[in-house]
């Protein structure tokens, strides 16, 4: 006789009569069709619309774990790939086992194809458990086992227990967990999955690498299935090195980054709310590896270019004159020309010399009444190019090098599309002799005790050169706009009395103005490297590797008559300086830069009324965890909590100025339980009672409360029956049924019956 001969089905649960009792020995989903009984199996029925990926059924299963003499009873698992099972055509469902004895979860793959598709999962006891029997004849038949075996037979509308003797149904309880695993979605173009965040309503998905961000646009709200139409977005230079999550503010105008690599939280501008293609990190620095000492921003403040070595890069910037906006990739470059020179003397070097690599030498014939030999040695002098500058209507770019032996040279090449480097041709030259000729014919070293800034009017009628050697600024005229070969054939250091041809008109000497008080004075002339005219060439700006100093002209562009006003400290001690300014936007802004950074302020009228544009949008947690995992905001955007792995700590900021991050403060810490070993993502509940921590495959649910900083709760836990260890973000939908977990290159969405609960059954 069957065990099915007497079924109920209450509630989703199936109960048979089993050994003179009612037992609960199977589940369904809600909506089947029926139920059959073909030859010892029960077989559930369900509509052909059934939505698998919505509905389908995870059984989790409860073992009795000790026998009737008090002995522990070890339960292990396998899936017997229908053995038993012969049914038509028997189709076995792709499923896993998660737990171990004497819990265990039956998760299915939730392939829409395999809906029709069955299985059988056996669970046995390592040796044979000791019950009290009513029959003999059962108690001798049960004797004769090894083990005892529970089967379950699955299908995605339901589960029930099949057993090798009566009394294994009352050793297993079956049920529905509250917490199911609903789909796994696949993330593209990238893997290594850090972080993710939704918009207000659902229907936009944003996902993070330690490099970027992608964008989803979802058909239907927080079904990752539905995702489509990626955008990508790159943040804001080194910002995007290292991120490990991301959130926005309720309004969607706000983003903001965490970047474990340099332990800050950084806030980004997003013009149209939820749009990650809007997004704009408005900041008074830019830093980059590699820039020298020159910048300049030019076709109305929408490139910016630098220079690194003898080559000038430009950029695109995407607000005008903000140095925070610029396109990271170079849109276009150009090599500046490096002067070569050769020394040739008529002898053999000496053993000084020839110490330097440079140093060719060897035995020559030549003819004087006769054949005759000599040695002969020669030298290559070299500078590369040490400033340069466009005119004022892009037509032309200059640049200049220090001397090579005893003359560098400035030169000239046209532009035949404005501002744009790679279209130069048409070079013009004129050799200069400005700044300390090498001593020796064999040092071959690019000096950099001569020209170091060279600028051009406006009208281009007046070329300056900086000199560190003399410590001075030469004005030199041009009778012809723009042209070289105006100012004669070789550009020196002499009066234009005693040299007409090349001459200059005016010497500055900048050490020379005096200054009204000690501090203000020049720390050291010789790290006077860069200058810079306001539009209207009124006024001068020239830097060391301290301060900024600021002249006035009486006539514009004229060093005849200049007047010292001001000086201001406009570097800090956390950027190495070595570099100079730039003044830009209509006079109302500079741009001081180095080697490592560019930083801008606004200059309304003079020194003295310096400004940052921008507060620096960033805060920096390494106080509280140098390895920051994740960060979210409360509804009212006037708490953040952030996460690490350092340790495994929460920490609670309070911020003055909503949505501002650089506002926040530390207000306390949460000491995690020990189950959380590698704390990588954080989420609250709306009413910001209930926070929810990610560790590796756990996720746990703890109580909020007054004692932040020392509770203890070590609230309830779920582990995710998907993926693998490598989850790091998570979120919940707008009411609290489902959370969706990022990790690896995919996303895992798990249901709850509960709003805002994660327990295992």
């Amino acid at each position: 006789m069957s065990v099915y001969d007497q079924v109920a089905f209450i509630n989703g649960s199936y109960y048979t009569f089993i050994d003179s009792e009612w037992s609960k020995t199977g589940i369904a989903v809600p909506g089947f069709t029926g139920s059959e009984i073909i030859g010892d199996q029960l077989v559930i029925n369900y509509d052909s619309d059934f939505d698998i990926l919505r509905n389908g059924l995870t059984p989790f299963l409860n073992f009795t774990n000790v026998d009737s003499d008090g002995n522990a009873i070890t339960w292990s698992s396998s899936i017997v790939y229908g053995d038993g099972v012969n049914v038509g055509n028997t189709k076995f469902a792709d499923i896993s086992i998660v737990g171990s004895s004497p819990q265990f979860s039956i998760v299915p793959t939730k392939d829409p194809d395999e809906h029709y598709k069955s299985n059988i999962v056996r669970f046995q006891t390592s040796g044979l458990p000791s019950f009290s029997m009513r029959d003999s004849a059962d108690q001798e038949n049960y004797d004769d086992q090894s083990a005892l075996t529970v089967d379950i037979l699955f299908s995605y509308g339901a589960a029930h227990i099949i057993s090798d003797h009566i009394k294994g149904y009352s050793l297993v309880t079956i049920g529905s967990p509250l917490v199911n695993f609903f789909n796994n979605s696949s993330i593209s173009p990238f893997g290594d999955n850090q972080g993710l965040h939704f918009n207000s309503n659902g229907t936009r998905l944003f996902v993070n690498n330690n490099l970027k961000i992608n964008q989803y646009d979802l058909t239907v709200p927080y079904d990752t299935l539905t995702m489509s139409n990626v955008k990508s977005y790159t943040p804001h230079l080194n910002d995007g090195t290292g991120l490990t999550d991301l959130t926005f503010n309720d309004s969607g105008n706000k983003m903001y980054l965490v970047n474990n690599s340099g332990n800050k939280i950084h806030e980004y501008d997003v013009d149209t709310p939820f749009d990650i293609t809007t997004a704009i990190k408005r900041d008074n620095i830019l830093t980059q590896t590699n820039m020298d000492k020159d910048i300049v921003i030019v076709d109305n403040g929408s490139k910016l270019i630098t220079k690194t070595g003898s080559t000038v890069v430009a950029h695109d910037l995407e607000e005008n004159y903000n140095i925070s906006t610029w396109n990271n990739t170079e849109t276009s470059s150009k090599s500046l020309t490096t002067l070569t020179y050769r020394v040739t003397e008529n002898r053999y070097p000496s053993a000084y010399e020839r110490r330097y690599s440079g140093v060719y030498y060897f035995r020559q014939t030549y003819y004087s009444g006769g054949y005759r030999t000599r040695w002969v040695s020669q030298w290559d002098h070299s500078s590369t190019a040490k400033s340069y500058c466009f005119s004022s209507n892009g037509q032309y770019i200059f640049w200049v090098t220090g001397l090579a032996s005893y003359f560098g040279r400035v030169y000239r090449q046209s532009l035949t599309t404005p501002w744009d480097i790679t279209s130069a041709t048409s070079t013009q030259t004129r050799n200069h002799t400005i700044g300390k000729a090498t001593s020796d014919t064999f040092e071959r070293n690019d000096k950099n005790n001569g020209v170091q800034c060279i600028r051009i009017s406006p009208d281009g009628l007046k070329l300056f050169l900086l000199d560190t050697y003399t410590h001075s600024i030469f004005q030199h005229n041009m009778t012809t706009a723009y042209s070289l070969s105006s100012i004669g054939s070789n550009i020196r250091e002499l009066d234009k009395a005693i040299e007409p041809n090349g001459g200059y008109e005016v010497k500055f000497t900048y050490s020379e103005i005096p200054n009204p008080t000690p501090s203000s004075s020049y720390t050291d002339t010789s790290n006077v490297r860069n200058f810079s005219f306001n539009s209207g060439g009124t006024k001068l700006y020239i830097t060391n590797d301290n301060d900024v100093y600021e002249y006035n002209l009486i006539a514009p562009f004229d060093l005849n008559s200049v007047t010292y006003v001001t000086s201001y400290s406009i570097f800090s001690s956390d950027i190495s300086v070595d570099g100079g300014i730039f003044i830009g936007d209509s006079d109302q802004r500079i741009y001081a830069y180095g080697s490592n950074f560019i930083r801008q302020y606004n200059l309304d009228s003079n020194l003295s009324t310096i400004s940052d544009p921008f507060k620096s949008k960033e805060l920096v947690v390494t106080a509280e965890d140098n390895q920051p995992t994740g960060i979210y905001f409360n509804n009212s955007g006037s708490t953040l909590y952030m996460c690490g792995t350092q340790t495994n700590n929460v920490f609670k900021y309070t911020l003055t100025d909503k949505d501002k991050i650089y506002s926040a403060s530390f207000d306390s810490a949460y000491s995690t339980p020990s189950l959380i070993t590698n704390l990588s993502g954080i989420v609250t509940n709306k009413n910001e009672d209930k926070m929810y921590l990610l560790s590796d495959r756990l996720v746990a649910e703890i109580n909020i409360n007054s004692q932040f900083s020392t509770s203890t709760d070590p609230g309830v836990s779920y582990t995710t029956v998907k993926g693998n260890s490598a989850n790091r973000g998570i979120r919940w939908n707008n009411d609290g049924s489902q959370f969706i977990i990022a990790g690896n290159s995919t996303l895992e969405t798990y249901k709850t019956d509960n709003p805002y609960r994660v327990i295992p059954i």
